[in-house]
């Protein structure tokens, strides 16, 4: 359970430094781009107190119709600095999963929390090296 509070917090850190924790907070959509790779969309979903649940995703066009590659629902606490994925989407794959179903008797999927932040991670790692930069924001 410590390794996964680590890497939360480490996760909230990467997004800090990308600007989306900042972006999130005060904004409804924001956009990351480089050069090399698809824009990075992040899109406000709820703000509540200390805590903004939010997407990330990359978004292609296929015949018409819009993909994510992938698109990630991501609940941001600002009091304790953390990050946890909620859900994993890739259209192009056909791949939906959450870590917990609505349902708040549903145990969570403590197997794919853990692999949803090691994605999450490192697709953030990525997103620094690659050097997206914000390039535009929206009320």
């Amino acid at each position: 359970m410590n390794a996964l509070k680590t890497k939360q917090h480490t996760i909230y850190d990467l997004m800090n430094e990308l600007g989306i924790i900042e972006s999130m907070r005060n904004y409804f959509y924001a956009c990351y781009e480089t050069a090399e790779s698809l824009p990075l969309h992040a899109d406000l979903l709820n703000r509540e107190n200390d805590r903004i649940l939010c997407a990330l995703a990359h978004n292609r066009i296929r015949n018409d119709d819009i993909l994510c590659e992938p698109d990630m629902e991501i609940l941001i606490d600002l009091k304790n600095h953390t990050v946890q994925p909620l859900t994993y989407r890739n259209d192009s794959e056909g791949i939906f999963e959450q870590i917990y179903d609505c349902d708040e008797s549903t145990p969570v999927n403590e197997s794919l929390k853990r692999e949803l932040s090691v994605y999450l991670e490192e697709w953030l790692r990525s997103l620094i090296r690659l050097n997206y930069k914000l390039s535009e924001r929206k009320n």
